[in-house]
């Protein structure tokens, strides 16, 4: 279930845990429980890796002063939980009848026997290929609707969809309102003000050139050189992009494997990566081979950085044609 489908409910009880690893949604979870204890100093345990198994077993079985729920938030399990101790979790969790509310927001730590009688909170991030409504309902709600329908949609791509980047810009956006004699932010305002996700910048250059749309690759990379002072920052960060892409085609590593091998932060830029990639492994190998050469020959001054970073682009679509 999502976070707004939990809030319907007028009694909650019980284990949850957050399914997911976008920032933003699980950062809104942990506060929305945190708010259901009724007086936190009595109604609230916070379960750290620091604590113990017993830490937590006393707070899921005790009884509040007030009569109220107590409210359990597991932000890590005890560093030192055992085999014997996760046994006896799954017992207390399957056979339990109390009023206590425990949210596990280490999602990453738990096994499927651990969540299997829990109740999951969605916090995976919307695909926007699917959910550009959701995004632009979520800015203008971030915007007090002071926003145009095209500016809100260019805030979540160029933030990469980010719900976290995107909540920090908006307040950037509606400080910026308030010296603005326009009712509303614009496109332009959100083009001016907004923060430059490179990263995407990058990913965007690499996917045009894989679809070989060298023209908008082109047109990409020129807007890219004005914003960046040097470059061969472009170059080796291109590098960096197209490695990535490298690694996520050959690799055999698990999702999560590859996502923290990669910090690549979300689900969504993973698959996107994985969807829209259509060169071949030798391509790839070919690509950061060119990148590189060029790397070396303006480290070693034999080509200026302006034209290395040309001759490379030159010589990756060649190998597309």
């Amino acid at each position: 279930m999502t976070l707004n489908e939990l809030k319907q409910n007028t009694q909650i009880s019980g284990f949850f845990y957050l399914d997911g690893n976008d920032s933003y949604l699980i950062n809104d979870a942990v506060k929305y429980f945190k708010t259901l204890a009724s007086d936190p100093s009595m109604n609230m345990t916070l379960i750290s890796a620091s604590s113990s198994y017993s830490d937590l077993e006393l707070a899921l079985l005790s009884f509040s002063f007030n009569n109220e729920p107590n409210v359990i938030i597991v932000k890590e399990l005890p560093s030192d939980f055992k085999a014997s101790e996760k046994k006896k979790l799954i017992e207390l969790i399957t056979n339990y009848n109390g009023n206590n509310i425990c949210l596990f927001a280490c999602s990453e730590k738990l096994t499927s026997d651990l969540t299997a009688h829990m109740k999951s909170i969605d916090c995976k991030k919307p695909d926007p290929r699917n959910a550009k409504a959701y995004y632009v309902t979520f800015i203008k709600n971030k915007c007090n609707n002071n926003i145009e329908y095209f500016a809100a949609v260019k805030l979540a791509e160029m933030t990469q969809y980010d719900l976290l980047k995107i909540e920090n810009e908006c307040k950037k956006l509606m400080a910026f309102k308030t010296f603005d004699s326009n009712k509303l932010i614009t496109l332009q305002n959100v083009q001016n003000i907004t923060s430059i996700d490179y990263d995407e910048e990058y990913y965007t250059i690499a996917n045009r050139l894989n679809a070989k749309d060298y023209e908008t690759a082109i047109s990409e990379l020129t807007k890219l050189k004005k914003t960046v002072k040097n470059p061969s920052a472009v170059l080796v960060s291109l590098g960096s992009q197209f490695q990535t892409i490298f690694f996520v085609r050959i690799t055999k590593h698990t999702e999560k494997e590859t996502m923290k091998l990669l910090n690549i932060k979300s689900e969504y830029r993973l698959k996107r990566i994985k969807e829209d990639t259509k060169f071949s492994p030798i391509e790839l190998k070919n690509i950061l081979a060119i990148l590189r050469k060029y790397e070396s020959l303006f480290k070693n001054g034999i080509i200026s950085e302006a034209n290395a970073l040309d001759c490379a682009l030159a010589e990756i679509i060649a190998i597309k044609k």
